[in-house]
């Protein structure tokens, strides 16, 4: 079902938009709750796929997905956890010319996230499927190393809150699955 997202997000970039450009992006995820980092050892290598396309001169559309997946154990009782976030992202940006071969980019956009929580600890249900909506806040430098092959260093802020159940008895708190991500993406532009 998350593929049929990504398709209906992508699609109008691509057929609307000129000059459009496909990248395939791996970076880093940095949790912002200090929960997250904490059970999941400050985050882990996430693969993402964008898809961007010109608007207007410097205006640009893009869509992203991304996925992060963890496994670990819980604090404490060092109970089996794990964690699957897959935000699909839409949003605008405005990209410069800095430099000869270097653009800037700045972009905002909504996310919608679909996590997963798996934990086999006693104090919280074992099987969370949750998802929220959030914002993000995109920047980098992209680097023209030929005229459809490009680099781009990225660092994009993602916030969003799921509630989490826990038993009953136990006191129930919200969870920012959003944080910094940030890497490097190779685009391929037609």
């Amino acid at each position: 079902m998350r593929i049929f997202w990504v398709f209906v997000f992508f699609v109008p970039i691509l057929i609307y938009c000129d000059h459009a450009s496909f990248q395939l992006r791996v970076g880093y995820f940095l949790p912002a709750a200090e929960k997250m980092r904490e059970v999941f050892h400050n985050g882990g290598v996430e693969p993402e796929l964008e898809v961007d396309g010109r608007i207007y001169h410097r205006l640009r559309a893009w869509g992203n997905f991304n996925t992060f997946t963890a496994n670990a154990a819980s604090i404490g009782l060092k109970d089996p956890t794990a964690i699957q976030i897959y935000p699909l992202s839409l949003g605008l940006k405005y990209q410069i010319q800095f430099l000869h071969a270097l653009d800037l980019y700045l972009g905002i956009g909504p996310t919608y996230s679909f996590v997963e929580i798996q934990d086999h600890s006693p104090y919280v249900q074992e099987n969370v499927s949750r998802t929220s909506w959030g914002v993000v806040g995109k920047s980098g430098l992209i680097y023209r190393f030929g005229p459809s092959i490009f680099f781009n260093f990225f660092g994009d802020y993602y916030y969003g809150k799921i509630s989490r159940v826990s038993r009953v008895g136990v006191e129930s708190s919200a969870l920012n699955v959003g944080g910094l991500r940030t890497g490097l993406g190779i685009v391929l532009a037609f």
